[in-house]
């Protein structure tokens, strides 16, 4: 059996794994969460005008960068939303959208 489903024309488009579980993360916004202490899969978001870029999972919190947004929820069931920062808020006198990503481990760099 798979660890995750995606849907016809939503590959995924990144994956992070280590001691706490796994994410994947798909082009149209979808981030699954399997937690190996649970052994259950779950849906975090089902969709997203952007993109998933970067994922993150430590023992408190799984993290997920789209294209202006990364959100946060709760590593443990329910796995309630509890984060969520707009990049685009940050600078309110720049009006460019960004344009990379970088992810490493839970450092996230945002080029516009």
């Amino acid at each position: 059996s798979y660890l995750f489903q995606t849907d016809l024309g939503d590959p995924v488009s990144c994956v992070f794994v280590n001691d706490f579980g796994c994410l994947a993360g798909s082009m149209l916004g979808k981030v699954m969460y399997y937690s190996f202490r649970d052994g259950e899969a779950e849906t975090l978001a089902a969709f997203s005008d952007e993109g998933v870029r970067g994922l993150y999972v430590d023992a408190e919190m799984s993290y997920a960068t789209l294209m202006d947004v990364c959100k946060g929820w709760h590593s443990e069931a329910p796995y309630q939303s509890s984060l969520s920062v707009n990049f685009r808020t940050w600078d309110r006198k720049n009006a460019q959208n960004v344009k990379h990503i970088l992810q490493r481990g839970p450092w996230v760099l945002v080029l516009f």
